[in-house]
């Protein structure tokens, strides 16, 4: 890894933050190289049972680089479109609960990084947007599929053909981002959220996950009940769900093993 991106765990919360903030936190190839990797070894840590995604120095993420035009780097990244979509379904994946920490601008490939996340806590004067088609392009690396999953086909149709900005108050209200932290509260927040999945069992948080997800990929009933059906026999033969019976009946906390 180079140092576009760093990684830390606090707890059990993995923190990714993207790291070129002398660039907005824009995304370029050795971003997503680093990203990738990133993604990788927490998902490898066992201690990790959610995962936070932010911006250095109080961006979010501004979108792609464009200044990288000027060497042809972004040409470079466009032709690797299977790097971009590694990471993304791999953040997408990611087995653990995903919260995106929206902070200053997230914009373009920001929102759409974003999108792969979970969940979504912005800052309430963040803003949030997809400005390409004032560049003579559109968003087409999820900002025309996962986006509109999250808030429907006519807001997004509004928010890429005009180029507008929301904040992050309005961004809640039409549910792209699921909640607003105040000023200078935006990480208490986050890690309040992130911390409630800590004393769940492992294995159940990441079979619903895998279940949920099958909604998300536009899975047919059929299709997601029968996935459904595996995930929960996954679960349900677990030490966790012996040991989540067993702590109910006898009235105490139970001591997830994670097997």
């Amino acid at each position: 890894m180079t140092n576009k991106v760093t990684t830390e765990v606090d707890g059990n919360i993995g923190i990714i933050t993207l790291n070129r903030p002398e660039n907005n936190n824009t995304i370029n190839v050795e971003m997503l190289e680093d990203l990738n990797s990133g993604l990788e070894e927490l998902k490898m840590n066992d201690a990790v049972k959610s995962l936070i995604l932010r911006g250095a120095d109080n961006t979010f993420c501004a979108g792609a680089d464009l200044l990288a035009f000027q060497d042809g780097e972004l040409l470079t990244a466009t032709s690797d479109i299977g790097l971009l979509r590694q990471v993304q379904k791999k953040l997408e994946d990611f087995p653990m609960p995903t919260i995106a920490a929206i902070e200053g601008v997230a914009l373009g490939g920001g929102v759409e990084l974003a999108a792969c996340c979970d969940f979504r806590i912005a800052d309430s004067d963040a803003e949030l947007g997809f400005t390409e088609i004032d560049l003579g392009v559109f968003p087409g690396a999820g900002g025309t599929q996962r986006v509109p999953r999250l808030i429907g086909v006519t807001k997004s149709k509004e928010l890429i053909f005009t180029g507008g900005r929301l904040s992050g108050i309005e961004a809640e209200s039409i549910g792209l981002v699921d909640k607003v932290a105040g000023e200078d509260e935006l990480m208490e927040v986050v890690i309040e959220f992130a911390e409630q999945f800590s004393d769940k069992p492992p294995i159940a948080l990441q079979t619903a996950k895998a279940a949920l997800n099958e909604v998300w990929r536009g899975s047919s009933l059929r299709e997601g009940l029968l996935f459904e059906s595996l995930a929960a026999d996954i679960a349900f033969e677990t030490e966790d769900r012996s040991e989540g019976m067993n702590a109910f009946l006898a009235k105490r906390e139970p001591e997830w093993k994670g097997r």
